[in-house]
Protein backbone atom coordinates (compact mmCIF):
# COMPACT_ATOMS: atom_id res chain seq x y z
CA UNK A 1 0.00 0.00 0.00
CA UNK A 2 1.55 3.51 -0.91
CA UNK A 3 1.97 5.26 2.46
CA UNK A 4 0.25 9.34 2.02
CA UNK A 5 3.19 10.91 2.19
CA UNK A 6 4.72 9.08 -0.81
CA UNK A 7 1.39 9.24 -2.60
CA UNK A 8 1.41 12.86 -2.54
CA UNK A 9 5.14 13.93 -3.76
CA UNK A 10 4.10 11.55 -6.92
CA UNK A 11 1.33 13.54 -7.98
CA UNK A 12 3.20 16.90 -7.07
CA UNK A 13 5.96 15.40 -9.34
CA UNK A 14 3.97 14.44 -11.87
CA UNK A 15 2.06 17.90 -11.67
CA UNK A 16 5.21 19.79 -12.25
CA UNK A 17 6.17 17.74 -15.03
CA UNK A 18 3.18 17.99 -16.95
CA UNK A 19 2.88 21.46 -16.90
CA UNK A 20 6.14 22.46 -17.50
CA UNK A 21 6.30 19.95 -20.85
CA UNK A 22 2.89 20.81 -21.94
CA UNK A 23 2.99 24.03 -24.75
CA UNK A 24 -0.47 25.47 -25.29
CA UNK A 25 -1.55 23.89 -28.35
CA UNK A 26 -4.75 25.51 -29.89
CA UNK A 27 -6.78 25.42 -32.67
CA UNK A 28 -6.45 28.66 -33.84
CA UNK A 29 -4.27 31.75 -33.46
CA UNK A 30 -6.80 35.05 -33.27
CA UNK A 31 -6.15 38.67 -33.54
CA UNK A 32 -5.35 39.11 -30.02
CA UNK A 33 -2.58 36.46 -30.08
CA UNK A 34 -0.57 37.89 -32.93
CA UNK A 35 -0.52 41.45 -30.96
CA UNK A 36 2.96 40.25 -30.07
CA UNK A 37 4.02 39.03 -33.26
CA UNK A 38 4.26 35.92 -34.81
CA UNK A 39 7.48 33.55 -35.85
CA UNK A 40 8.02 30.57 -37.62
CA UNK A 41 10.46 28.06 -36.40
CA UNK A 42 11.91 26.25 -39.15
CA UNK A 43 14.63 23.21 -38.28
CA UNK A 44 17.96 24.12 -39.84
CA UNK A 45 17.35 21.31 -42.98
CA UNK A 46 13.94 23.30 -43.56
CA UNK A 47 15.66 26.49 -43.69
CA UNK A 48 18.62 25.07 -45.64
CA UNK A 49 16.24 24.11 -48.05
CA UNK A 50 14.01 27.52 -48.12
CA UNK A 51 17.57 29.64 -48.36
CA UNK A 52 18.93 27.17 -51.75
CA UNK A 53 15.36 27.93 -53.51
CA UNK A 54 15.77 31.85 -52.70
CA UNK A 55 19.13 31.67 -54.13
CA UNK A 56 18.00 29.87 -57.48
CA UNK A 57 15.02 32.51 -57.74
CA UNK A 58 17.41 34.91 -57.28
CA UNK A 59 20.01 34.05 -60.11
CA UNK A 60 17.09 33.58 -62.70
CA UNK A 61 15.16 36.96 -61.39
CA UNK A 62 11.76 34.68 -60.98
CA UNK A 63 10.48 32.20 -58.32
CA UNK A 64 9.14 28.91 -59.72
CA UNK A 65 7.53 27.19 -57.06
CA UNK A 66 6.08 23.62 -56.79
CA UNK A 67 4.28 21.62 -53.97
CA UNK A 68 7.58 20.30 -53.48
CA UNK A 69 8.86 23.50 -51.64
CA UNK A 70 6.85 23.19 -49.17
CA UNK A 71 8.73 22.24 -45.70
CA UNK A 72 7.12 21.49 -41.61
CA UNK A 73 6.98 24.50 -39.82
CA UNK A 74 5.16 25.74 -36.20
CA UNK A 75 3.99 29.05 -36.08
CA UNK A 76 4.01 30.08 -32.75
CA UNK A 77 1.87 33.44 -31.35
CA UNK A 78 1.32 34.51 -27.45
CA UNK A 79 2.55 31.03 -26.34
CA UNK A 80 0.33 29.11 -28.70
CA UNK A 81 2.20 26.79 -31.21
CA UNK A 82 0.63 24.96 -34.34
CA UNK A 83 2.31 22.55 -36.95
CA UNK A 84 2.75 24.02 -40.31
CA UNK A 85 4.10 23.58 -43.63
CA UNK A 86 5.51 27.09 -45.07
CA UNK A 87 7.43 27.93 -48.61
CA UNK A 88 8.44 31.05 -50.43
CA UNK A 89 6.09 32.96 -51.93
CA UNK A 90 5.71 35.46 -54.77
CA UNK A 91 6.61 35.35 -58.75
CA UNK A 92 8.79 38.31 -58.55
CA UNK A 93 11.81 38.67 -56.47
CA UNK A 94 10.98 41.84 -54.81
CA UNK A 95 9.21 39.08 -52.19
CA UNK A 96 13.10 37.39 -51.92
CA UNK A 97 15.17 40.81 -51.25
CA UNK A 98 16.65 42.04 -48.74
CA UNK A 99 15.53 41.03 -45.01
CA UNK A 100 11.92 40.44 -45.80
CA UNK A 101 11.18 37.28 -47.58
CA UNK A 102 7.40 36.14 -48.24
CA UNK A 103 6.05 33.11 -47.15
CA UNK A 104 2.90 31.08 -47.90
CA UNK A 105 1.62 29.20 -44.72
CA UNK A 106 -0.63 26.12 -44.89
CA UNK A 107 -2.02 24.87 -41.11
CA UNK A 108 -3.30 21.69 -40.26
CA UNK A 109 -7.07 20.62 -41.05
CA UNK A 110 -8.53 21.72 -37.86
CA UNK A 111 -5.57 24.04 -37.17
CA UNK A 112 -6.18 28.27 -38.67
CA UNK A 113 -4.69 30.96 -38.47
CA UNK A 114 -7.45 34.48 -37.97
CA UNK A 115 -9.87 31.59 -39.52
CA UNK A 116 -7.53 30.79 -42.37
CA UNK A 117 -5.74 27.66 -43.34
CA UNK A 118 -3.86 29.44 -45.66
CA UNK A 119 -1.75 33.02 -45.59
CA UNK A 120 0.55 34.81 -46.83
CA UNK A 121 3.69 36.85 -44.89
CA UNK A 122 5.00 39.25 -46.97
CA UNK A 123 7.36 42.40 -46.90
CA UNK A 124 5.34 45.51 -46.44
CA UNK A 125 7.15 46.73 -49.53
CA UNK A 126 6.12 43.91 -51.58
CA UNK A 127 2.19 45.53 -51.48
CA UNK A 128 2.87 49.12 -51.50
CA UNK A 129 3.18 49.65 -47.89
CA UNK A 130 -0.17 51.37 -46.55
CA UNK A 131 -1.54 51.71 -49.57
CA UNK A 132 -3.02 47.64 -50.07
CA UNK A 133 -4.45 48.29 -46.54
CA UNK A 134 -5.99 51.37 -47.31
CA UNK A 135 -7.78 49.35 -50.21
CA UNK A 136 -8.76 46.63 -48.27
CA UNK A 137 -10.09 48.43 -45.63
CA UNK A 138 -12.16 50.96 -48.25
CA UNK A 139 -13.97 47.33 -49.90
CA UNK A 140 -14.44 46.31 -46.64
CA UNK A 141 -16.10 49.77 -45.99
CA UNK A 142 -18.37 49.55 -48.81
CA UNK A 143 -19.40 46.24 -48.17
CA UNK A 144 -17.52 44.60 -50.82
CA UNK A 145 -15.56 41.07 -50.15
CA UNK A 146 -11.91 42.19 -48.82
CA UNK A 147 -8.96 39.81 -47.41
CA UNK A 148 -7.72 40.19 -43.72
CA UNK A 149 -4.62 42.61 -43.90
CA UNK A 150 -2.40 43.13 -41.00
CA UNK A 151 0.67 44.62 -39.77
CA UNK A 152 2.54 42.37 -37.27
CA UNK A 153 5.99 41.84 -36.12
CA UNK A 154 7.48 38.81 -37.68
CA UNK A 155 10.31 36.48 -37.54
CA UNK A 156 11.93 33.28 -38.73
CA UNK A 157 14.57 31.53 -36.69
CA UNK A 158 15.13 34.83 -34.62
CA UNK A 159 16.19 36.00 -37.66
CA UNK A 160 14.80 38.06 -40.93
CA UNK A 161 12.89 40.23 -38.01
CA UNK A 162 10.68 42.85 -38.69
CA UNK A 163 7.25 44.53 -39.46
CA UNK A 164 5.44 41.95 -42.05
CA UNK A 165 1.95 41.91 -43.85
CA UNK A 166 -0.01 39.28 -42.87
CA UNK A 167 -2.26 38.38 -45.87
CA UNK A 168 -5.63 35.90 -45.72
CA UNK A 169 -5.86 33.39 -48.77
CA UNK A 170 -9.05 33.19 -50.55
CA UNK A 171 -11.24 30.65 -48.71
CA UNK A 172 -14.87 30.28 -47.49
CA UNK A 173 -13.85 32.27 -44.53
CA UNK A 174 -13.48 35.18 -46.50
CA UNK A 175 -17.55 34.92 -47.76
CA UNK A 176 -18.07 34.62 -44.06
CA UNK A 177 -16.52 37.65 -43.11
CA UNK A 178 -18.05 39.49 -45.50
CA UNK A 179 -21.78 38.39 -44.85
CA UNK A 180 -21.96 36.67 -48.07
CA UNK A 181 -23.33 32.99 -49.11
CA UNK A 182 -20.52 29.91 -49.55
CA UNK A 183 -20.05 29.58 -52.93
CA UNK A 184 -17.54 29.02 -55.96
CA UNK A 185 -14.76 31.29 -55.55
CA UNK A 186 -12.48 31.59 -58.81
CA UNK A 187 -9.12 32.38 -60.16
CA UNK A 188 -7.13 33.09 -63.10
CA UNK A 189 -4.54 30.02 -63.69
CA UNK A 190 -1.32 32.29 -64.30
CA UNK A 191 0.74 29.28 -65.22
CA UNK A 192 1.14 30.64 -68.66
CA UNK A 193 2.22 33.88 -67.81
CA UNK A 194 4.93 32.09 -65.65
Amino acid sequence: MIKPISAAIVLLFLTIFYSCNKTVHDKNITLKDLEEGLQLQLSDSSFDKIKHKREQALKVNLLVKSKSDYVPAVLQANGKKISVKARLKGDHIDHLKFNRWSFRIVTEADKKILNHRKLSIQGVHTRAYMSEWVFHSLLKKEGLISLQYEFLPFAVNDTLKGIYALESHFDNYLLENANRKLGPIMRFDESDLW
